[in-house]
């Protein structure tokens, strides 16, 4: 089919909708393959980054490679973090009373059994369930030591935020296995390893601009149309301007992608499967 402007290519090569982390990323590594591709990046806030951009530090772990293949690029060199946690004394309820051995036991072959399960909730094809207890009811009834479910208790709440009884198990399950299991948190939280490497967030969306200068940035531009063909792609945003482009990037989060209005409508085989509250998957 012609294009709706006539018989003339596309404006651009790449239209990149999103301009958080992991839209700079995507703009940077295309750029990096081809640098002479026509690349459009547009943001619906009125900054770059995201939650990423946000003057603050996050860690890197060594089996990060895409992350320390990406720091390379922008040549930004991590620091070793560093921390005193090796000079100060370790003091721990679970340490003390007869029944410290126990309860350290039970909760060793909790966790252990926790991990064990980690892969299936890592799964695409896993989805949350309506019916399941929330993990207060879970560390209670696998938990037998008041010492290890306090410890249990208190670490949910750590990683989540809220009290465990507000926390459904495959909740709990689906975070910690996105951070890599629960040993890697405990570990994260509790021995601060050395292993960490610590980036200023500032610096790294300052230095991925510096190799982005030649792209066009457009922000407070929110996309709410998008039109799929052949061989190209139109995206409207909230002021009516239409970009054209042959291959688009939806660099945003799936709950904002829901919001936009397709034209044709996606395929449902291209659409994560939902959950009835049957408790079945639905097609």
């Amino acid at each position: 089919m012609d294009l709706p402007f006539g018989t003339q290519t596309p404006e651009l090569d790449v239209l990149i909708v999103g301009g958080g982390l992991s839209g700079l990323a995507s703009a940077l590594k295309i750029l990096a393959m081809e640098s002479t591709l026509k690349v459009r990046m547009i943001e619906a806030s009125d900054a770059l980054g995201g939650l990423m951009g946000q003057n603050s530090t996050r860690l890197v772990d060594a089996a990060q490679q895409d992350m320390l293949a990406l720091l390379t690029l922008i040549h930004l060199s991590p620091r070793r973090r560093r921390s005193i946690s090796g000079s100060l004394r370790r003091c721990w309820d679970l340490d003390r009373g007869l029944t410290a051995m126990p309860a350290k036991f039970e909760l060793g072959r909790y966790i252990d059994m926790l991990d064990l399960r980690m892969p299936k909730f890592r799964s695409k094809r896993f989805n949350l369930r309506e019916r399941v207890s929330n993990m207060e009811q879970h560390i209670c009834h696998h938990l037998f030591f008041s010492k290890s479910r306090n410890f249990m208790l208190n670490l949910v709440q750590l990683v989540c935020g809220v009290p465990a009884n507000e926390v459904d198990y495959d909740v709990f399950m689906s975070v910690c296995s996105s951070c890599g299991g629960l040993k890697v948190l405990i570990d994260f939280y509790f021995t601060y390893p050395t292993s960490f490497y610590e980036i200023s967030t500032q610096m790294l969306i300052e230095n991925i601009l510096e190799q982005l200068q030649f792209i066009k940035i457009i922000l407070n531009c929110r996309a709410v149309r998008l039109e799929h063909f052949k061989n190209y792609v139109q995206v409207t945003d909230d002021q009516g301007n239409k970009h054209t482009a042959q291959a688009a990037i939806l660099a945003i989060p799936w709950n904002k992608v829901q919001k936009l209005h397709f034209e044709p409508r996606i395929p449902k085989v291209f659409l994560p499967r939902t959950t009835s509250r049957s408790g079945r998957k639905g097609r």
